[in-house]
């Protein structure tokens, strides 16, 4: 084989591996993953901590509440949605959820990888919002809370 029947195969074989490479990369980065703030909850009875999950959920569930997070957070220009779809679009991407294995809830919002900057930006303006509404209902919720706040 000549010398120039190598390097075009070698440029063609460079280019599949590139090719193939890229594509695996933009598909990682528009696949769906979950990006939340998180707080400990050991020590904390279950029936508890399940009553702190839903009344989050409760209250996130406020389009009043959802509507300030939406404006404080610049939601719709940080994640590419038109404006009058953003209240429906936060709506479906919140999640409130329990980690098990390291003992904590965790508030905060689905989308691709490709935001996770964005999303964790926002999970933060949606935990500070709902954590103070969240005490006011469930005062025991607040004295934990405050406890970890204080480093206790």
């Amino acid at each position: 084989m000549s010398s120039k029947k190598i390097a075009i195969i070698a440029i063609i074989g460079l280019l599949l591996v590139g090719g193939a490479g890229s594509g695996l990369y933009l598909k990682k980065m528009n696949t769906e993953g979950f990006r939340g703030i998180g707080f400990s909850v050991k020590g904390v009875e279950k029936e508890q901590v399940d009553d702190w999950i839903k009344t989050f959920e409760t209250v996130l569930e406020r389009d009043e509440v959802l509507q300030v997070i939406l404006e404080e957070s610049d939601y719709a220009a940080k994640l590419g949605v038109p404006e009058g779809e953003a209240l429906a679009h936060l709506k479906e991407a919140i999640k409130v959820s329990f980690s098990k294995n390291h003992g904590t809830i965790v508030v905060g919002l689905r989308g691709k990888h490709k935001q996770n900057t964005q999303l964790d930006e926002i999970s933060q303006r949606i935990f500070s919002n709902a954590a103070p509404l969240v005490a006011e209902i469930r005062p025991g919720f607040g004295v934990h809370y405050q406890k970890l706040s204080q480093g206790s």
